[in-house]
């Protein structure tokens, strides 16, 4: 007899939490750039990042202690988020293609990092 996989072996308590967890991660980020431009403080990491930005991994890196393997879901639905709660969409100019560009798929353009991070988490994922 083949037993069929439970839908909470296929979503987990965790991984629901990672998600959830990125969600409010891409809301906060893009809330507190529409509304409190100050509030990053000064960008003085490779001129792009800030202290706020060395909180906010450290609470990252926090979420996903336990399971290292969806740090790569977390970073791609985040940064998915930021954006779709500014709507607007990723484009040449985002800190997410500094090292491997991406890709115009019309009417979007898909950076290489979002392709890089879903197959690291494919690849961890099915790992385990």
């Amino acid at each position: 007899m083949v037993r069929q996989k439970s839908f909470y072996r296929c979503i987990s308590m965790k991984k629901t939490q990672a998600i959830l967890f990125a969600i409010a991660y891409g809301w906060i980020e893009q809330y507190l750039f529409l509304k409190f431009p100050g509030a990053v403080g000064e960008r003085i990491f490779f001129n792009q990042f800030s202290f706020y930005h060395l909180v906010l991994l450290a609470i990252f890196a926090i979420t996903a202690w336990n399971n290292p393997r969806f740090i790569p879901l977390i970073a791609l639905i985040q940064d998915i988020f930021f954006h779709i709660f500014r709507w607007t969409l990723p484009n040449q100019d985002s800190w997410v293609t500094w090292i491997f560009g991406g890709y115009i798929l019309e009417p979007i353009f898909l950076p290489g990092t979002y392709i890089l991070l879903g197959l690291i988490y494919y690849y961890l994922d099915k790992k385990t």
